[in-house]
């Protein structure tokens, strides 16, 4: 099989974690430029009683995504909620670095490349060459599922994609401000859970593909960022799939990245909608997008009225 044909799942999967690798980022506040360059992926969803706004997000960013667009912003004004995967405030960091670290290092004793196959550890070895010896000793100490999602949060940040300019955290750290509550739809713990219950040969073949297309990752995470700086939901469903039809080895794997999860956040914003506020709702776009997003679950119930602003 082509490693073009299967490319896409590698930091798709990567993006659907990054809320635990941002769990160990540093958190700030920065100047951000005048001008809005996005239109991204925002829905207006309306019960009789009350209303929910949806915003796709992408946990990592960039300065010149800001100010997002003023619909954007308005309706966040007028929310008295935000609603979010995960909590990354600061003031949560800690106890989420913590549930990582518990999940994500291998016990004291055992290394990643002892449990490798003599092909993977060459690739790792070559890897870890050319990234420097201390990447190499971290490495080690990881499981392979945390490894890859390290190595992909690192070719993410060579691309100039930061945490710090996530959506997640532009509307967390504005709702702190504004002492505005913050519903937690998952929590840290649960998404950990995801990765750090995959079958152990499971995350093997994660790693390995993401190691073998690392030369790759920069034009595939440009696809992808442009999908959502454009709003272009045809081309982003298309970049989410191509990997999954290419690797039916990760089924279980997106079941519970995208199907388990897509029902239980829809469960949640249903709701809010059976209350009496607007609650201004932020998850990864990969959520909101396609026949089974959560949108497309939520415009199936006649009482509501889904728009996309």
């Amino acid at each position: 099989m082509p490693a073009s044909a299967r490319r896409p799942f590698r930091f798709r999967a990567v993006t659907a974690g990054l809320a635990l690798a941002l769990a160990g980022t540093l958190f700030a506040q920065a100047e951000q430029p005048e001008q809005p360059r996005n239109h991204g992926f925002f829905w207006k969803a309306e019960s009789e009683t009350a209303t929910v706004y949806l915003l796709g997000s992408v946990h990592v960013g960039r300065p010149d995504f800001y100010p997002l667009r003023p619909a954007i912003e308005k309706a966040f004004a007028a929310s008295s909620a935000l609603a979010v995967e995960v909590d990354m405030r600061p003031s949560r960091q800690l106890a989420a670095m913590g549930e990582i670290m518990k999940a994500a290092m291998l016990p004291p004793g055992e290394n990643l490349r002892d449990s490798l196959s003599d092909d993977l550890r060459a690739l790792l070895d070559a890897y870890t060459e050319k990234a420097g010896p201390g990447m190499g000793m971290a490495l080690d100490r990881m499981t392979p599922w945390w490894a890859a999602l390290s190595i992909a949060m690192l070719e993410m940040q060579k691309a100039g994609l930061n945490p710090l300019w996530g959506i997640d955290l532009h509307f967390l750290t504005r709702a702190e401000k504004k002492d505005m509550q913050v519903i937690e739809l998952e929590g840290a713990q649960q998404q950990i859970a995801i990765f750090a219950s995959m079958e152990p040969a499971l995350q093997r073949l994660m790693l390995k593909q993401t190691l073998q297309d690392i030369g790759k990752a920069r034009e595939q995470i440009e696809v992808m960022m442009n999908a959502w700086e454009t709003g272009d939901e045809k081309a982003l469903v298309e970049f989410l799939g191509q990997g999954f039809e290419a690797n039916k080895e990760f089924e279980p794997l997106r079941k519970k990245l995208f199907t388990e999860r897509d029902i239980a956040m829809t469960r949640r914003i249903r709701e809010f909608l059976a209350g009496d506020r607007a609650v201004f709702v932020v998850v990864g776009a990969g959520h909101m997008v396609g026949e089974e997003g959560i949108v497309a679950r939520l415009k199936k119930d006649k009482n509501l009225t889904v728009t996309r602003q």
